[in-house]
């Protein structure tokens, strides 16, 4: 009779969850997705920002570089043209 009533006991207990349970867990899910999101999305834009600021570096060392190629190209760094020889010089003989 005990064994009767201890098994009735334990089959009354482990229906399922309750209302409250149910909630609990779903409030905890939805923390849980909420972070995981908000996490994703920080890090989605702090990756664009971080691509747009390399992009702008590339660009910035890109016209550096032309903008010395085009000085040594004019004469102004680099060693001077030493195949011509000047015209207003006065010769003294």
């Amino acid at each position: 009779m005990k064994q009767n009533l201890l098994q009735r006991r334990v089959q009354s207990e482990a229906q399922g969850f309750t209302l409250i349970e149910l909630m609990v867990a779903l409030v905890a899910g939805l923390i849980a997705i909420s972070s995981v999101y908000t996490i994703s999305k920080a890090s989605s834009q702090n990756f664009h920002e971080q691509q747009r600021i390399s992009q702008a570096q590339m660009a910035t060392r890109m016209a550096v570089e032309q903008i010395r190629l085009d000085v040594q190209r004019a004469g102004f760094l680099g060693s001077a043209n030493t195949g011509t020889e000047r015209t207003d010089r006065k010769s003294v003989v």
